[in-house]
């Protein structure tokens, strides 16, 4: 873990990965949580992949979607109609939510540009229903997270959890450090173990007078984060380099059928990224559609937006994976989150790992990284991968 607090989170070809697409373990059971009745005007939160904060306000009468990217100043306000696979789908001419899924009252996920710094940067973004958040609401509970950003692999996995001391213990897996920790390179943003484990003292954490959200001072050039909670009893981060989402652990790691159905997905995808180094990743970010099928016995088939399908599997469970699970790797099985890693094999050099986790409610997250081993490798040369993650909400 390259950092004590939530930055500490954050460890710092093509084709074939995207075809792979995302499977992973089966289900399990969530703790169980009451989604209240959405009403016809709903205000989210949400954060972007490229570290942005924004503001959302739905209002399914007059059918608008008001936006503030509350990070670099962007805003706007615009129509929508809903397609017949629920996407809403932008009217408003020079709009830069370009497409939205939401579960009311629970989440919505959009497809947006003129996010990051500079207002010019493709980003999935991730809103939520916001509920009061407090030090109280988070201790004692032990939550999975995923992150989500668009450098340094774009994506990590793990766990989190706060005692009733206020201590925070947190351990993941960061796939980006498997392949630089096997090329042999170390220094910079490459020195981190693609297993993290760590802790810090919540007092770090400062309340909101309104009891809001929760900010977290990180220091030098990593910012402030943003810790807020949600209707469905998750919380969500916003950090100055990505998004990351804790969802509660669930009672076991067994499947759990009641979570089977259709989705409809955005899925952001980085295909040929280049490590940079202490240079900014290379490589061309954009957000593709999916939808997903889930049967009640864990099968998993996903297909593109021509309806193509690219992924047919069965899921597995974290606990179950000896690749993740004991000594110098992850103590936590991390019930409820799941996994599947596709191997080279014959002609196929290509290695992925791919997780997904569950909402109650109706939303799966996902994430995906992988690379080609065949590549050529060595201590001056900056590896190329791909990676996707997303939202995928049931219909």
């Amino acid at each position: 873990m390259k950092a004590t607090t939530l930055a500490g989170l954050v460890s710092g070809t093509a084709i074939a990965a995207l075809s792979l697409f995302c499977g992973g373990g089966s289900p399990a059971s969530q703790p169980t949580t009451t989604t209240p009745a959405a009403p016809p005007v709903r205000n989210y939160q949400a954060t972007a992949s490229v570290g942005d904060f924004l503001t959302i306000t739905v209002d399914s009468v007059a059918h608008t979607i008001a936006y503030t990217n509350v990070t670099n100043g962007e805003m706007g306000t615009v129509s929508y109609t809903v397609g017949s696979d629920g996407a809403y789908n932008i009217t408003t001419p020079n709009g830069h939510m370009l497409k939205a899924y939401e579960i009311p009252g629970l989440a919505l996920v959009a497809n947006m540009d003129n996010t990051g710094p500079t207002q010019n940067t493709t980003s999935l973004v991730t809103a939520i229903l916001k509920a009061p958040i407090s030090l109280n609401w988070l201790q004692n509970k032990k939550f999975n997270y995923m992150q989500f950003r668009t450098n340094d692999g774009g994506m990590e996995v793990g766990s989190v959890s706060i005692d009733g001391a206020g201590s925070v213990y947190h351990q993941g897996y960061w796939p980006f450090g498997d392949l630089i920790t096997a090329w042999g390179q170390s220094g910079g943003t490459n020195s981190s173990s693609p297993f993290q484990h760590g802790s810090f003292d919540a007092s770090q954490f400062t309340p909101d007078a309104g009891g809001n959200y929760l900010t977290l001072n990180e220091g030098g050039t990593n910012g402030t984060d943003t810790i807020f909670a949600t209707q469905g009893g998750f919380f969500v981060v916003d950090m100055g380099n990505g998004s990351m989402v804790g969802v509660p652990q669930a009672a076991s790691s067994a499947f759990d059928a009641t979570f089977a159905g259709t989705y409809r997905a955005l899925c952001y995808n980085k295909l040929d990224a280049i490590a940079g180094g202490n240079n900014p990743e290379g490589g061309t970010g954009r957000v593709d559609g999916y939808s997903l099928a889930l049967s009640a016995g864990g099968g998993l088939t996903v297909q593109d937006a021509n309806g193509a399908t690219v992924v047919s599997t069965s899921l597995q469970p974290v606990a179950s994976t000896s690749y993740l699970q004991g000594t110098g790797k992850m103590t936590d099985t991390c019930p409820g989150l799941f996994t599947y890693r596709v191997l080279p094999s014959g002609t196929n050099t290509m290695q992925q790992d791919v997780f997904l986790t569950f909402l109650n409610g109706g939303a799966i997250l996902f994430c995906s990284f992988s690379y080609d081993t065949a590549q050529p490798s060595g201590m001056n040369t900056q590896p190329h991968y791909s990676y996707f993650y997303g939202v995928a909400l049931k219909q």
